[in-house]
């Protein structure tokens, strides 16, 4: 989508959203931030903290066998 028209919808999306009182689906400041390409690093954390992060597959997985054990998921 060519930036001129996300921001465009994203100043559309916002006037609505005032008028009909609930929030827009991509505001400009979200807009502005998705152009900033920022990604997470928790390199910092790993160093001077020690912590170790759950890989995100077996993260998943885990999630999904807690789900299924606690009989939130129908079998």
């Amino acid at each position: 989508m060519p930036l001129w028209l996300a921001r465009f919808l994203a100043r559309t999306g916002e006037a609505v959203s005032r008028r009909i009182g609930k929030p827009p689906l991509l505001g400009t400041g979200q807009l502005t931030f998705l152009q900033w390409q920022a990604r997470a690093d928790n390199t910092k954390a790993r160093e001077q903290l020690g912590i170790e992060f759950t890989p995100w597959r077996d993260a998943v997985r885990r999630t999904a066998e807690w789900i299924v054990q606690s009989t939130r998921f129908p079998q």
